[in-house]
C-alpha cells in the first residue's frame, strides 16, 4: 500500500502469516474431534444433513488419521518442548516461513516409515529458522535457488525437481511404499498426488512474470552516480563482479542460457543453512540409490537432504512409467534440438532415454554441504528487488536504506505490514494490519561470531560506510532494476 492506495505485485514476496493458519488449522481440528456439537457440525457440511452411521463412523476414522500425522507435525515443528535452545524465532510473524525445515519435516517425519502410521518422530525437529518468501520474476533462470543455494535449477528439469520438493512440503500425498516390481524396490508414486502436468504449467507461468516497475519517479541524474557507486568493488562500498549481476551461470542439461547465482558468506544469520545438516531414520528408503552420487545408497541414518533428494528425483523418475513420456516433452524440448525437424525421431528418443535424461539432470537437485564449507548464502540478481522488502535472507531489515547502515545500528525491531516507504525503500515504520506485529531482531555478531538466533540482522554490510548522499544515489540506481 502507498499512500493508503493498494498495488498488487504479482510474484512477489506474500506479507502473510502462514505460520499462524498452520497453528489454528491444528487448534480447529483439534477442537472438532473433542467436541461433539462441532464434530456434528462438521459431519454436516461434509456429508450432508442425512448421513449414515457407517459414513459419520468412517469420517470420523479419516479425521483422526490425518490429525495424529498433522498435529504431530504443527507440534514438534511450532511448538518444541523447552530446552538450551530457546528457539527464538518461534513463532514465524508475517512474510516469514521455514519452508526447508517444514520440508524435511513432512518428507523425513510423516511418510517414510515402515509401519502403518509413517510417522518418524524423531526425524522432526523445531522449524526456527523462517525466511522471507523469495520473489519469483526470473526464478527459472537462476542455475541454484533456495537462501543457501542449495538446490540446482535452471532448465525444466531442475525446475519439476524443485517443484515436485515444494509440493511434498505443502501437504502433498507422498507415500513412498515397497514393491519389488518398481524401480529399486520403491514404488514413489503410490497414492501420490503429484500432477505433473499442473506443475509444468505453473513453471511457464512464472516465466511470464516480469519484474515490476517502480511506482514512483526516478531520478534519472542520481540513479547514474547510484550505478556508478554499485559498479565499485565491495571494499569501496559497491557490488563489483560476482555479486548481485546478471552474469552466465551453470549450463543444466537441457539449456546452457542460465543466470550465476553465487553462493557467498555474508554474515548473515545462519540457522537456515545449519539445518541443511540434519540427519536421520530414512525409514523405507533405508538401501536406496541416491541419484548422482556414484555407488552411494541411503544408510539406515542419513543425510535429510539426501533422503528429499531420493525422493524427488526417484518421483519424477518413476513418473514417465506411470503418466507416459509425453507428459514430459515440454520441459526436454531443449534435449531435443536435433531432432525438432522428425517428430516422430523425438518421440523415439524420449521414449528410449527419458528415464536417463531426468536422472542425468537431477544428479545435482540438492546438496548437503560438508561441516568444514563456509556458511554461504545466494546472491540473486536485483531486479524489482524495490518490491521484496523485507531484505536479507531472513527478513531481518525493514528497508534498504537500513539495509546501508552498519548491522549493530539497524533497527532492533520493526512492524510488518504492506504499508510502503517510498523514501526509504521497504517497510513503512507504521503498520495497521497483522495487528502491528513487530519483529524484534538480533545482532549478536562482530568480530568472528556468527549470529544464528534466526532473527539476526548481522551480515551483509556493504555500503554501509558509505556517504548519506551516496547512499541516496546507490537507493536510486536500485528503484529502476
Amino acid at each position: 500500500e502507498i499512500d493508503g492506495k493498494p498495488i498488487r505485485i504479482d510474484g512477489g514476496p506474500a506479507i502473510v502469516d502462514f505460520g499462524s493458519l498452520l497453528d489454528d488449522m491444528d487448534k480447529a481440528l483439534g477442537k472438532v474431534l473433542d467436541d461433539d456439537a462441532a464434530f456434528a457440525a462438521f459431519t454436516t457440511a461434509v456429508l450432508g444433513s442425512s448421513p449414515s452411521d457407517d459414513a459419520r463412523k468412517q469420517l470420523r476414522q479419516d479425521v483422526v488419521a490425518w490429525f495424529a500425522s498433522y498435529d504431530t507435525l504443527i507440534q514438534a515443528s511450532l511448538h518444541p518442548k523447552p530446552s538450551d535452545d530457546k528457539h527464538v524465532a518461534l513463532p514465524w510473524g508475517p512474510a516469514r516461513a521455514d519452508c526447508v525445515g517444514m520440508i524435511f519435516n513432512r518428507v523425513a517425519g510423516l511418510v517414510i516409515r515402515k509401519t502403518s502410521s509413517r510417522i518418524i518422530a524423531g526425524n522432526m525437529a523445531p522449524a526456527d529458522a523462517p525466511v522471507r518468501y523469495p520473489f519469483v520474476w526470473n526464478a527459472s533462470d537462476q542455475d541454484w535457488t533456495q537462501w543457501p543455494g542449495f538446490a540446482q535449477n535452471g532448465d525444466g528439469i531442475t525446475s519439476l525437481g524443485r517443484n515436485v520438493g515444494q509440493v511434498f512440503g505443502v501437504f502433498g500425498v507422498f507415500h513412498p511404499t515397497s514393491d519389488p516390481l518398481a524401480i529399486d524396490g520403491v514404488d514413489y508414486l503410490a497414492d501420490s498426488s503429484l500432477q505433473f502436468y499442473n506443475l509444468l504449467r505453473l513453471e511457464n507461468l512464472i516465466r511470464q512474470i516480469k519484474p515490476p516497475a517502480w511506482p514512483g519517479k526516478i531520478d534519472d541524474q542520481l540513479a547514474a552516480k547510484g550505478k556508478d557507486i554499485f559498479d565499485r568493488q565491495p571494499k569501496d562500498g559497491g557490488c563489483g563482479p560476482g555479486c548481485h549481476r546478471e552474469e552466465k551461470g551453470e549450463a543444466r542439461l537441457c539449456n546452457s542460457d542460465t543466470w550465476k547465482t553465487p553462493r557467498q558468506p555474508v554474515g548473515t544469520d545462519t540457522r537456515e543453512y545449519r539445518g541443511l545438516g540434519r540427519v536421520g531414520d530414512t525409514g523405507v528408503l533405508a538401501g536406496q540409490i541416491i541419484p548422482g552420487v556414484p555407488f552411494a545408497t541411503l544408510k539406515s541414518t542419513d543425510s535429510l537432504a539426501s533422503v528429499l533428494k531420493t525422493s524427488v528425483a526417484q518421483s519424477v523418475i518413476q513418473a514417465p512409467l506411470k503418466y507416459g513420456v509425453l507428459t514430459f516433452e515440454p520441459i526436454l524440448a531443449e534435449c531435443l534440438k536435433n531432432k525438432e525437424a522428425n517428430p516422430l525421431a523425438a518421440i523415439e528418443f524420449l521414449a528410449e532415454n527419458t528415464k536417463d535424461i531426468l536422472r542425468q539432470g537431477l544428479s545435482e537437485l540438492y546438496r548437503s554441504p560438508a561441516p568444514s564449507e563456509p556458511i554461504v548464502f545466494e546472491s540473486r540478481i536485483l531486479h524489482g528487488v524495490w518490491a521484496t522488502a523485507p531484505y536479507l535472507h531472513n527478513g531481518s531489515v525493514p528497508t534498504l536504506w537500513e539495509l546501508l547502515k552498519p548491522p549493530a545500528a539497524r533497527v532492533p525491531s520493526f512492524k510488518i505490514g504492506p504499508a510502503y516507504d517510498l523514501d526509504n525503500v521497504g517497510l513503512a515504520a507504521e503498520q495497521k494490519k497483522f495487528g502491528a506485529y513487530e519483529l524484534r531482531t538480533t545482532a549478536d555478531c562482530g568480530a568472528g561470531k556468527m549470529d544464528d538466533s534466526g532473527n539476526s540482522r548481522c551480515g551483509h554490510d556493504y555500503g554501509a560506510w558509505l556517504k548519506e548522499d551516496e547512499k541516496r544515489a546507490l537507493l536510486e540506481y536500485l528503484k529502476g532494476l
